[in-house]
């Protein structure tokens, strides 16, 4: 028979703890995570966010429409001291000035601006992976600006439309209207 009440979540927090590695700052998930760097615990028959859980566990409450951020920067960080719950709106538009600083980074402002501005020379990726001890792949998302974004380049807006080509409208979903540039 499953636990009930109390008793379910008193083991849920203990098996929660079982995949946490505590630090001086950060406390790291060790459990399982996504391909974003969250940690992940099955709740309910239900993947959950580790680090929701652990906001959950330590506020017992997470109101509706917000998400649970990290100050540290740190994605499988599970410290509920590192946790904070805002409005999905605000996390989306937070500029942050320097990317995060967190355990799991490797490069350094200088060396992101170094690597960009090689690969923009013409060295290759494959190269600079391995003088930076990253992926390849990673050196192509950081000179693409994928990657470190705030220190990527400006990227100019769109052009707008020129007047000889107006928008065409197309049918939509539920036979209503969506305009498409051509």
């Amino acid at each position: 028979m499953a636990p009930t009440g109390l008793d379910a979540e008193a083991d849920l927090r203990q098996r929660f703890m079982s995949k946490v590695q505590k630090g001086t700052e950060c406390w790291q998930w060790v459990g399982g995570s996504d391909r974003h760097g969250y940690g992940i615990i099955w709740w309910d028959g239900k993947p959950f966010k580790a680090h929701r859980l652990a906001y959950l566990l330590a506020n017992s409450n997470l109101p509706a429409r917000l998400w649970v951020t990290h100050t540290c920067g740190n994605r499988s960080c599970v410290n509920p001291a590192h946790l904070t719950a805002l409005p999905a709106r605000t996390i989306r538009t937070r500029k942050r000035a320097v990317p995060p600083k967190s355990p799991t980074t490797r490069l350094s402002t200088a060396q992101v601006e170094d690597i960009r501005r090689r690969k923009e020379a013409g060295e290759s990726a494959r190269d600079l992976a391995v003088l930076f001890g990253v992926s390849e792949r990673h050196v192509y998302h950081i000179a693409a600006g994928d990657r470190w974004r705030p220190l990527a380049p400006p990227v100019p807006p769109p052009a707008a439309p020129s007047p000889a080509s107006p928008p065409t409208a197309h049918p939509g979903a539920g036979g209503s209207l969506q305009l498409h540039a051509p």
